[in-house]
């Protein structure tokens, strides 16, 4: 038990951050995709995504309900298919982790995410959007009435997952038991 407290009370803290965030105006602002993204990175087997997958899956419905919104709804596929497309991009960072392809791998997997589950709402919430290219870029960049533009998501996703995935890049080059070699090869140290 007492391997997995660390664990436990990054977990709590990165759920808490998340509803926090949005709450005082900062949608979208959170860890754990960086959590995620460097998980993916760095660690082997289960670990890599056990924890980062269930924080977010435990603070979806949490942030629906913050919203007023289903606590299931379609948006949780859509975040699903986002984290997979975004997954495409992890061998490629995994082969040579460096800090510029992490911060790279961070801004990419942003855009790419924010593109995909937007194009979901635009085609799923047929009442929300029209169903023309004015439509489209509505969904991407402006969003719905009554909501925060999707450009202000788009902007807090990318700022959390550059300084997020800097910090976590920063604490496993000082504080883990791997390191970068020359080769940029993870070796225990």
């Amino acid at each position: 038990m007492r391997q997995w407290l660390p664990s436990l009370l990054l977990f709590t803290i990165f759920i808490v951050f998340r509803l926090m965030a949005s709450r005082i105006g900062l949608n979208n602002f959170t860890p754990l995709p960086a959590f995620l993204l460097c998980s993916l990175i760095f660690l082997r087997g289960s670990r890599q995504w056990i924890l980062p997958a269930l924080a977010w899956f435990i603070s979806n419905p949490l942030m629906n309900f913050c919203y007023d919104l289903p606590l299931f709804g379609w948006n949780e596929f859509a975040t699903l298919i986002g984290f997979v497309a975004a997954l495409v991009l992890v061998p490629w960072v995994r082969k040579y982790p460096s800090i510029l392809r992490a911060q790279s791998f961070a801004i990419a997997a942003g855009l790419l995410f924010h593109l995909i589950t937007n194009t979901f709402s635009f085609f799923v919430m047929t009442d929300l959007y029209t169903k023309t290219w004015d439509g489209f870029l509505h969904a991407q960049w402006t969003g719905p009435a009554g909501y925060a533009p999707t450009w202000i998501f788009l902007r807090n996703l990318v700022a959390s997952n550059m300084i997020f995935t800097a910090l976590f890049m920063l604490a496993i080059q000082r504080y883990s038991p791997y390191t970068l070699r020359p080769r940029n090869e993870l070796i225990k140290g």
